[in-house]
């Protein structure tokens, strides 16, 4: 039996080529990797299995945030997946994922073996900001679960305080396989995702692709997006962000990619990268104030991040390109609803006896529509018997006076 020859991760960070590195890339160990000052740790799809693409990922972090690789207040990390050779997709075992949760993360949370204090712990913590996409979020995720496990079993830590100290982790995250936890969390979610779009749209209230009432499958409009608080996350849901009429699969990152200019062309897409880039960079000046203060001032609540990502969406959404859209977007959906005898999405019965309520208003609205319709029925053919009546009795005393007219004299 052929033996599986597989190929470990590897973390790393961007340089400048040369014959050595010719990628960009260069792999570093765990230890060294400083995390008494702000970090931020990129886990990429499970694509990411090359120097090149892992290079790749921490050029679009740099991109987002707006410096470059010769920036020296802040370290940027790539995750290498390695996996099995001959296979296109990496992966991170239990045993990789114990090695980066005591390289990385144990020592900000204990010294010499003993639990730090909670409040040292939490601004230790507060360093750690992480990007990922796609499978990224599960081994993010896989990784947090093993540190909570050591945390609680290893150091006695209790649930409480866990919770209070990853929450320090700031967790910014598009397209994400799986949701997540401890950290606090930003996450960017399209619709239009081929992979993921259907199950993001069923988390969003008014959005389940398996209703079958005509209603509901007239979706409420999103414009540039929603921000949702769920948990210890803030989402920002958009049915698309390059337009609704877009057959584009917006899962890769090549949509909140932003270019050496810090520009994106799409205005919903750059609205997305926006938020994206604004909510690490919030983590980040986070971070580096707590690194030059003997005071701990602990990363904004998710409630906070939403308000301050409200007044970008907002903006984005009140400008005149999504105003004609949303006009467009009522129009159509106004003739739906006549069309449907519909009442608006907001008015749609919860709950079964408002339903059964609603019924009867429906069949009530129904039948004062059919009795409306049917008096004007008769009227009208009232009115058209009297017009056909008028219209013979003319043509009769037309014809009658011709006649006269063309009547030989007799006498």
């Amino acid at each position: 039996m052929r033996n599986i020859e597989r190929v470990k991760y590897s973390i790393g960070h961007r340089v400048d080529k040369d014959y050595k590195n010719q990628k960009g890339w260069e792999k570093v160990s765990l230890k060294d990797i400083d995390t008494s000052r702000p970090v931020v740790l990129c886990f990429g799809g499970n694509g990411i299995i090359n120097d090149r693409v892992t290079n790749s990922v921490a050029k679009l972090t740099e991109r987002l945030l707006g410096i470059n690789k010769k920036d020296k207040y802040i370290d940027i990390y790539s995750m290498n997946y390695g996996g099995v050779i001959g296979l296109n997709y990496g992966e991170i075992t239990p045993q990789e994922r114990r090695e980066i949760v005591e390289g990385i993360f144990i020592p900000l949370v204990s010294n010499k073996g003993k639990k730090n204090t909670v409040d040292e712990a939490s601004k230790n913590m507060r360093n750690i900001n992480i990007f990922t996409h796609c499978f990224g979020a599960k081994a993010v995720n896989l990784i947090m679960a093993t540190l909570v496990e050591k945390m609680k079993k290893k150091l006695k830590y209790t649930e409480p305080e866990v919770q209070q100290i990853l929450s320090q982790v700031l967790h910014v995250s598009y397209s994400p396989m799986t949701n997540n936890y401890y950290p606090t969390n930003f996450e960017v979610k399209s619709f239009n995702d081929e992979k993921f779009g259907d199950k993001f749209a069923k988390n969003l209230e008014g959005f389940d692709v398996e209703e079958t009432d005509p209603i509901k499958n007239f979706k409420p409009y999103l414009g540039c997006g929603k921000l949702v608080v769920r948990g210890n996350s803030v989402v920002l849901y958009a049915v698309s962000f390059l337009g609704e009429k877009s057959r584009e699969s917006e899962h890769d990152t090549d949509i909140i990619a932003r270019d050496e200019n810090w520009s994106v062309e799409n205005h919903r897409a750059d609205t997305a990268s926006q938020c994206i880039a604004t909510s690490l960079a919030l983590g980040i000046v986070n971070s580096k104030q707590n690194q030059s203060s003997n005071i701990f001032t602990p990363l904004p609540t998710v409630e906070e991040i939403k308000d301050l990502m409200q007044t970008t969406i907002d903006s984005a959404n009140s400008s005149a390109r999504e105003q004609k859209q949303k006009a467009i977007y009522d129009e159509q959906r106004q003739k739906f609803m006549k069309h449907w005898q519909l009442v608006p999405f907001e008015e749609y019965p919860k709950s079964k006896e408002d339903s059964e309520n609603r019924e009867v208003e429906v069949k009530s609205e129904v039948n004062t529509i059919d009795k409306r319709d049917a008096s004007n029925m008769v009227m009208k053919r009232e009115d058209v018997n009297t017009d056909a009546k008028r219209d013979e009795e003319n043509m009769n005393t037309t014809v009658k006076r011709n006649d006269e007219k063309d009547m030989p004299i007799l006498f």
